[in-house]
């Protein structure tokens, strides 16, 4: 046999050969022999159903209602933060790790978009998600990291992080929903806070009246209790708990009115 003097015409040879692989190809419990080629193998791992398998990353792709991502990858950044509430049909197994540039809300389906707990998502930028296709055309988030947290269960089974360093707040403004504990000082009488929805069935939230200035009117966007909550004393603490009706207000230390 003569010597393969480039790697090129080696890869050629090679392509043409052929060996057998084991397959029980009719699910019947026995299986057949089956003759292929490396050219067929190398063909069909990378054909345009399956590049995914390929782990690397994709082009871009911009949010929308039903996102569309492409078959040159399975790491895709996506920009924008227009919602999201289906993907595209790409090959059932399919495995698609998106990488979040923008803060789309992802929308809960019980088919199209199954999401962990049932609950949307508040997508943060830098936030990573893996999705599974587990039928024709419908997605299963399989696992969700928040950018700005330590790594979480796909159920979100453990929403509050002890070590997290608590929100520091003077005046009217937002009380976030990343750290477990905000210390507040009231600069007026009745300073506007809010509160946004979380995404995270059973997330705890502490508010601490540290320093009295006035007081605070809390309006959360949802409230199982009512619409506001109003503190006027120092050291006065309440914890809210969000649940399927909103933040539901569990305990506190001191007055608080509820209106």
């Amino acid at each position: 046999m003569s010597k393969v003097s480039e790697y090129a015409s080696a890869t050629v040879l090679n392509e043409g050969m052929f060996f057998y692989i084991a397959i029980d190809t009719d699910t019947d419990g026995i299986y057949e022999s089956r003759k292929a080629s490396l050219a067929t193998v190398r063909t069909s791992m990378y054909d345009t159903n399956s590049r995914l398998f390929k782990e690397s990353k994709g082009s871009d792709i911009a949010s929308a209602a039903a996102l569309t991502i492409g078959t040159d990858g399975n790491y895709f950044d996506v920009t924008g933060s227009v919602g999201i509430t289906s993907i595209n049909t790409v090959k059932v197994g399919t495995e698609a790790v998106l990488h979040f540039d923008g803060t789309p809300t992802l929308t809960h389906s019980a088919t199209d978009l199954i999401l962990p707990g049932g609950q949307n998502i508040v997508a943060q930028a830098g936030d990573h998600a893996i999705f599974r296709e587990y039928d024709t055309g419908l997605w299963r988030c399989i696992f969700y990291s928040r950018a700005s947290q330590p790594p979480m269960s796909t159920g979100f089974i453990a929403p509050v992080f002890i070590n997290a360093v608590p929100q520091t707040l003077s005046g009217p403004g937002a009380v976030d929903i990343i750290s477990p504990i905000t210390n507040f000082t009231s600069t007026g009488a009745s300073d506007a806070l809010t509160l946004a929805d979380s995404t995270i069935l059973g997330q705890i939230k502490v508010l601490n009246h540290e320093v009295d200035g006035g007081g605070y009117v809390l309006t959360p966007t949802t409230f199982a209790n009512g619409t506001d909550l109003t503190v006027t004393d120092a050291g006065v603490s309440v914890t809210l708990m969000w649940t399927a009706s909103g933040w539901t207000l569990v305990s506190q230390t001191g007055v608080a009115v509820i209106a």
